[in-house]
């Protein structure tokens, strides 16, 4: 299970939970900073050394470090099965309470695409489309593609202050619907496309010019 990420510390310190499970049995794990803000996807593998055990607000858990690896690995990996009573113990964990408004949430207008770029991202599920380098993909080093891309949004705050965050296909699929992109298909395109569904109201956090927890207001 994968939980939104939170910004701890006045909103400086990016923080997201996993629920975890292996042949040993289950257990949650707290990332911080640059690696809460990986994509995590349900029922994938992934790999976690150097953490440390914490109780934390009554909870056991696993706590990362500066010396903290986590990587995906691919499918052919042992991967224990996910049961029903997994799932409910998760759910009663204080971090994985649901995906309604997060404290800090900052209410946001799209009023503007600001940049766009389309790319060949990595097709293995793990890898979320991570772009590739020279035909291999950075992650898996495997050489399957696919079209993807990434946005520069203008959010313009409550209050007039206007903030830029970088999203990717995932995100605007969520924000604004399906677009589908081909070989012969531009940035100016996109970038056109997305215009016209403008404004759109959201919810969530820009952290280091990154979009968090984006999400549509709906009325």
């Amino acid at each position: 299970m994968v939980s939104d990420v939170t910004l701890k510390r006045d909103g400086t310190l990016p923080v997201r939970c996993l629920g975890l499970i292996d042949h040993s049995g289950r257990t949650k794990v707290a990332l911080f900073s640059q690696q809460a803000q990986q994509q995590f996807v349900e029922n994938t593998v992934v790999e976690i050394s150097g953490v440390y055990k914490k109780t934390w607000q009554g909870e056991d858990q696993l706590v990362t470090s500066t010396v903290t690896k986590c990587q995906f690995v691919s499918d052919d990996a042992v991967k224990s099965n996910v049961t029903e009573e997994d799932v409910k113990y998760f759910e009663g964990l204080t971090d994985f309470g649901g995906s309604g408004h997060q404290q800090g949430d900052t209410k946001f207008t799209v009023s503007g695409i600001e940049d766009a770029s389309i790319y060949h991202g990595c097709d293995y599920d793990g890898c979320h489309k991570k772009k590739m380098a020279d035909g291999v993909c950075p992650t898996c080093s495997g050489t399957t593609s696919l079209l993807t891309y990434r946005v520069k949004l203008e959010l313009m705050k409550e209050d007039g202050q206007i903030l830029y965050g970088v999203v990717f296909e995932k995100d605007i699929v969520n924000l604004f619907g399906q677009i589908d992109v081909a070989e012969d298909t531009t940035h100016v395109d996109l970038m056109s496309t997305l215009v016209y569904r403008l404004p759109c109201q959201v919810k969530g956090n820009i952290l280091n010019g990154k979009a968090i927890n984006l999400r549509k207001i709906v009325e």
